[in-house]
């Protein structure tokens, strides 16, 4: 499963994120990967409405506390100095480990839309990598 840790509705590219890995999924599930899921710190009402509204198919999960986030980890390379989670791709496999992570929304780029195919050569390249 990849998690990918995102700022929520106030950032439209982390939405457009969502929907332009949805397009290749066919390219992740090719690496392994099962399932999408979104973690943001909106309310679960909200996220509803959004998620309709950019047609996206994949689970968009509310962690209002943020407690999941930092059991990943995920606010220390946001963009909000640690107020929310920002553009971390974590890969979770079916032991509950994680095979492959990377955090794109810190310092010293902020990056708020990583292209789908450098997402994919990153996770690629990682996966190989011994643990």
């Amino acid at each position: 499963m990849l998690l990918y840790f995102q700022e929520g509705l106030m950032c439209q590219p982390c939405w457009d994120q969502i929907v332009a890995i949805e397009k290749e999924m066919p390219k992740f599930k090719a690496l392994g990967v099962a399932r999408l899921v979104s973690i943001t710190g909106d309310p679960l009402d909200l996220i509803g409405q959004k998620v309709a509204d950019e047609g996206i198919t994949s689970p968009v999960l509310s962690d209002s506390g943020y407690s999941v986030s930092d059991t990943y980890g995920a606010r220390a390379f946001g963009m909000m100095n640690g107020q929310m989670a920002g553009h971390s791709f974590i890969l979770v496999g079916k032991d509950g480990r994680i095979r492959w992570r990377a955090d794109y929304g810190g310092e010293p780029n902020y990056t708020m839309f990583v292209p789908t195919d450098v997402v994919l050569q990153h996770l690629s390249e990682g996966i190989k990598q011994p643990a």
